[in-house]
């Protein structure tokens, strides 16, 4: 299911001090077959990088995440055994449950603990790890723009515990799952990345469509 894989790769971009640049080098020579471009070669810097380029090439997703075994067998060996019983046994993952303490205690309505996989007019994985991972301090500005209400802000805060990253995550969940119509739905993101002042990023997402279309 989607908020499995969500689940998944959340807690493993938690455990990403675990990579060396080594391992970072090793994974990329590893996939280089399936990303096929020296260039987008030499631009993934770290796991989350990587992940990112797997997903837009198609090579992993929520409903093919096996694929990330690879990245997972690098672990320690208590986070990997973890790690490689969940993609043995994916289905009984409860999402709610973040590994360690990172988890959200309380949930606003609709979020992403909710099965969205029914929902075909997600917004695309690829842009809502991009927004997430590069919104930084502006999130809670930029949820606003979406229309957000503050208490929902307020748990998504207090439950990723002040993480930017996450929650600008658990916000684009919320926003898309509160949004009917597709191209509505990418217009207002596209706006509310403009009117937080993140034009850098409104571009970038904005030719993601592009190409998608």
């Amino acid at each position: 299911m989607v908020d499995d894989y969500y689940s998944f790769k959340r807690d493993l971009l938690n455990q990403t001090s675990c990579f060396s640049e080594k391992d970072v080098r090793e994974l990329v020579g590893e996939y280089a077959g399936i990303i096929a471009s020296n260039r987008r070669c030499s631009f993934i810097k770290g796991i989350n990088d990587l992940i990112l380029v797997l997903e837009k090439r198609d090579h992993v997703s929520s409903d093919n995440y096996s694929e990330l075994r690879n990245i997972v067998n690098r672990l320690p060996a208590e986070g990997r055994n973890k790690m490689l019983a969940r993609l043995s046994n994916r289905r009984t993952v409860d999402p709610g449950d973040y590994s360690n303490n990172n988890g959200p205690r309380n949930t606003p309505p609709h979020s992403s603990t909710q099965d969205t996989s029914s929902n075909n007019n997600a917004l695309p994985a690829y842009v809502l790890d991009l927004v997430s991972c590069e919104i930084g301090i502006k999130w809670r500005e930029f949820a606003r723009k979406l229309c957000l209400r503050e208490g929902d802000l307020n748990i998504i805060e207090n439950n990723c515990r002040n993480n930017f990253k996450s929650c600008a995550y658990e916000s684009l969940v919320l926003f898309q799952s509160r949004s009917i119509n597709k191209q509505n739905m990418r217009r207002d993101l596209l706006q509310a990345l403009g009117k937080a002042r993140r034009k850098d990023l409104q571009d970038k997402v904005e030719e993601y469509f592009a190409n998608m279309d």
